[in-house]
């Protein structure tokens, strides 16, 4: 598999040696090395050797990044992320020691990219788009109370007719109960009451003939 991969790299270096032999010498591009100019933009580069550190901001970390295999995508980016993440507290911590403020002042307001007339679209936009958020979930909440309470009052009414079914069954064994007990002549009329003292209750105030008010009558009377 080696020699394959450096087999094909020297045929695409071959062709593309031919590929240059083949163009005008006019549109070939002239290189130029110019020794001066690159010394200067090397010095312009290397200026932060005498400059102090608040200006450079330049931070190098203790120990060297590890990735164990760089084709993972995720522990790659986690290394960087950690590897950012030291390099910047350990700047803030310079920073505070050499008494440089680095936090943005609490007063301090940025001119905006947009314009309020634009930002107050958007504001307007959200706003409505809030309100349809809150009357759908108030909506969702009275549907599920309404249907709460259907279930509520089913409960209810079902509690109601198990009640009165069970105050019957017990009426209805309590004439069963009672109708072997019956004394007198009159006994228990249908709702299970006395007929004899029934009868008896009515009497009263009468004479013992049952013809006339009764003497205590008379008395009040006279």
């Amino acid at each position: 598999l080696v020699a394959s991969e450096s087999e094909d790299s020297e045929s695409e270096g071959e062709e593309e040696i031919a590929a240059l032999g083949a163009v005008p010498p006019e549109m070939k591009r002239q290189l130029i090395y110019k020794t001066d100019g690159m010394h200067e933009r090397l010095e312009e580069f290397m200026w932060t050797d005498g400059a102090p550190w608040s200006e450079t901001l330049i931070v190098t970390g203790d120990e060297p990044t590890e990735i164990p295999d760089v084709h993972d995508d995720l522990n790659r980016e986690l290394a960087f992320y950690n590897q950012a993440l030291a390099a910047a507290n350990q700047a803030c911590k310079r920073l505070t020691e050499e008494n440089v403020s680095y936090r943005r002042p609490d007063n301090y307001y940025a001119e905006m990219i947009k314009t309020d007339d634009h930002m107050l679209k958007v504001k307007g936009r959200l706003a409505e788009q809030e309100k349809h958020i809150v009357e759908g979930e108030q909506r969702r909440k009275q549907r599920e109370l309404k249907r709460y309470g259907k279930q509520v009052q089913a409960e209810v009414l079902k509690e109601r007719a198990q009640a009165k079914k069970r105050s019957l069954e017990e009426v209805k064994q309590w004439r069963k109960e009672s109708g072997g007990q019956r004394q007198g002549a009159g006994g228990l009329d249908d709702d299970g009451f006395d007929v004899a003292m029934d009868g008896a209750s009515k009497k009263r105030g009468r004479s013992k003939d049952g013809a006339g008010p009764s003497q205590k009558r008379v008395g009040k009377d006279a």
